[in-house]
């Protein structure tokens, strides 16, 4: 994958995790693989790798603090207050495959 291949996935899950954020009413948003490639794929119209995506989901969690879920697919909780203070810096990190 290319550089400006994975700054593209970067991007579009940057889209996709904001979108979430600000079309949710509730107290927590729950993130999931599953749930970014949906809206990635319903709003966006890109297909991407769920295990990817769950990679991408797992550092971003890392990196803003978010809890895990205790379930067999990875979770993670964001508190409406933690949405105004989300960092997608971690460009250290490489994307690519596990």
């Amino acid at each position: 994958m290319t550089g400006t291949d994975d700054d593209s996935f970067k991007e579009n899950l940057k889209r996709a995790i904001t979108y979430l954020m600000k079309g949710h009413v509730g107290t927590c948003l729950v993130l999931s693989s599953y749930k970014v490639a949906a809206v990635l794929k319903e709003n966006f119209g890109t297909d991407v790798n769920i295990s990817k995506v769950g990679r991408f989901i797992s550092r971003f969690a890392k990196v803003n603090g978010l809890e895990r879920l205790d379930t067999n697919v990875p979770k993670f909780k964001m508190s409406r207050d933690q949405f105004d203070k989300v960092s997608f810096d971690f460009t250290k990190t490489k994307l690519g495959p596990a």
